[in-house]
C-alpha cells in the first residue's frame, strides 16, 4: 500500500526511490493531489527494497548464533 508523508523529509528515503512513499510535505493542494492518485490507482509502481521481506528477525538471529557458536 503506499504511503504519503505529511513532512518536508524521510528518514527511509529508500521508500521512495521504491515508489512506496511520497513525501508532501504539509500543503493541503500537494497532500490532496498525493491521495487522489494513490486512490485511481495511478501511483507508482511500488518495488520491494531488498531485504524487507519480513525476515530481518530470523537473519538476525542466524548470525548472533554464528557468532556465539
Amino acid at each position: 500500500m503506499p504511503c504519503v508523508t505529511l513532512r518536508e523529509n524521510t528518514e527511509r528515503p529508500i521508500t521512495v526511490e521504491c515508489g512506496a512513499n511520497t513525501v508532501v510535505g504539509r500543503d493541503p493542494k500537494a497532500i490532496l493531489s498525493a491521495c487522489n492518485a494513490i486512490l485511481k490507482g495511478s501511483a507508482r509502481d511500488i518495488r520491494t527494497p531488498l531485504l524487507w521481506d519480513g525476515h530481518a528477525a530470523e537473519r538476525i538471529v542466524e548470525i548472533i548464533a554464528r557468532a556465539f557458536a
